[in-house]
Formats: structure tokens, sequence, C-alpha cells
């Protein structure tokens, strides 16, 4: 599974949205996500990937921007 495909996966277990409706350039808006659900979203990524998603969660405003921040 790709970076992407985690990051997706994750976001359609947690919002509940159908995977195949979350494309790279999805703005996070549309998830419904709050501060909180947003946060811990993170914190879930960087266990899986383990890493520490350093940047400004507030200049993360697509799927790909988080996958960006994974990758860096």
């Amino acid at each position: 599974m790709n970076d992407f495909e985690a990051v997706r996966q994750l976001i359609s277990s947690t919002t509940g949205m159908d995977a195949a409706d979350i494309k790279p350039d999805s703005d996070l808006a549309e998830f419904g996500l709050g501060k909180l659900d947003f946060t811990e979203l993170l914190n879930e990524l960087e266990d899986i990937f383990d890493i520490i998603i350093d940047g400004d969660e507030d200049e993360m405003h697509t799927v790909n921007d988080i996958v960006s921040h994974i990758v860096a």
C-alpha cells in the first residue's frame, strides 16, 4: 500500500466516507473533520509511518498536502 492509499484508508475509516471518493486533490474541509479529529488523524499517521509530521496543520488543505508531509 502506498502513502496515498494509507492516508485515504485512514480518512475513510475515520469519516465513514467511501475510499473511492477520496482523491489526492480532495479538500480536507469536505470530510467534516474538526480540529481535534484532524489532529488525531495526523497522530495515527505518525504512528503508522513511525514519523513526526512536521508542519503547520493550517497549511494542509488537501489529501496530497498530508501525503507530502509524510514523505518529506
